[in-house]
């Protein structure tokens, strides 16, 4: 990835930060929250695949509700470039970021 598009991740990522995730319930994010609480606010590189892997079948099905969730839990843990790549759909670019781990 070069540098103009980890910028536009970053940008993305931070404008998702600030959106409500409308599908979610205020029960839903804190249940994320508490999961990344207990996780030390990281996860593991299993795990990162698993989410960029359930979101492009989210987005698949177009089941916008677990696409945000995947989204406000990378979010929640300062993975603003995954979550931007996945929220525009760069799955390959994602996948590739786990190589650097």
């Amino acid at each position: 990835m070069n540098d103009l598009q980890l910028q536009d991740a970053v940008i993305l990522a931070h404008e998702l930060e600030f959106e409500d995730f409308g599908s979610l319930t205020f029960e839903e994010k804190n249940k994320i929250s508490d999961l990344n609480s207990k996780n030390h606010y990281g996860i593991s590189k299993a795990t990162l695949k698993t989410l960029i892997s359930k979101h492009k079948m989210a987005r698949k099905n177009n089941n916008t509700h677990d696409m945000e969730a995947i989204e406000y839990r990378l979010t929640d843990i300062n993975f603003h470039s995954e979550c931007g790549m996945l929220s525009k759909g760069k799955y390959d670019e994602a996948y590739k970021t786990l190589e650097n781990w």
